[in-house]
């Protein structure tokens, strides 16, 4: 995942964030690889490619605080970068629990240090799907960052109004995070079927908007179930398997429903095998 994508999915993954709480989550990726630590445990010459990887990973992270905890537990997280407490990605649910416990980034920090919370398997989650494969419009810029809102007594309300007149408010935003657009016209708000995520330069400077196709209807599962093999184990751990009964467990429920039924059982144990 390239820098400014992860700034843009994070504004959309975890609102209440800061780009300076992000940039922090980058600095942690690149000190990762400097340290020879790669995100999958897969070493690379290519120094920019492992910081990506490694952003893909803590992306999927923070959808994993987000659907645990929902969007404000997750922005939360986010800006523990700001009081300098980088976190792993199998450290994240731990650290999301804790901060919904009344903890802090110091509370969190000892308990790291005493193990107390540690990565857990699979210590890299699945990474979502960027948002870049939704889109489906040219950049958009902002002509202004607050939204006029009331017809008698106006105010000013969180959101952008972009170039082309469609109005985005902080209050109408999917489970994504993506924001549902507006027409707005003398302070009133009309909805209209569209959708837009922001777009970050690589330094993280919110410059414009562009418009995104739907998100799937579970975004996680979706995510996992574009690797996944075994479709009954949507679970965040990629093909594993359901333990399977015993040839002598499955044996023993015929012969109990024989004598039951007053039958004796017709399959043999090659039957059920297969």
């Amino acid at each position: 995942m390239k820098r400014a994508d992860f700034f843009a999915s994070m504004h959309t993954a975890a609102p209440g964030s800061t780009p300076e709480a992000v940039q922090k989550m980058i600095d942690f990726a690149v000190e990762r690889v400097q340290q020879e630590q790669y995100a999958n445990f897969t070493p690379s010459i290519d120094q920019q490619a492992s910081v990506e990887r490694w952003l893909d990973t803590l992306c999927g992270g923070v959808y994993a605080v987000r659907a645990e905890f929902g969007p404000e537990l997750a922005g939360k997280l986010v800006s523990l970068g700001l009081d300098n407490c980088g976190l792993y990605p199998g450290e994240m649910l731990q650290a999301a629990a804790c901060l919904r416990d009344g903890g802090t980034a110091e509370t969190i920090l000892q308990k790291i240090s005493t193990g107390e919370i540690e990565s857990q398997q699979p210590f890299f989650p699945v990474p979502v799907h960027p948002l870049t494969e939704r889109d489906c419009g040219p950049d958009i810029l902002i002509r202004e960052r607050e939204v006029p809102c009331g017809m008698g007594n106006q105010r000013m309300e969180q959101g952008f109004v972009l170039w082309n007149g469609t109005v985005l408010l902080e209050s109408e935003r999917e489970d994504s995070g993506c924001y549902k657009a507006g027409a707005g016209m003398d302070g009133m708000y009309l909805r209209i079927p569209e959708l837009y995520r922001p777009v970050y330069t690589d330094d993280g400077q919110l410059w414009a908007f562009r418009q995104v196709r739907p998100a799937p209807e579970n975004y996680l599962a979706t995510t996992e179930m574009s690797v996944e093999r075994n479709y009954n184990q949507i679970d965040g751990i990629i093909n594993n398997e359901a333990p399977k009964p015993s040839l002598l467990d499955n044996l023993r429920q015929c012969q109990e429903a024989a004598e039951k039924g007053g039958t004796t059982p017709t399959k043999s144990p090659s039957d059920l095998e297969r």
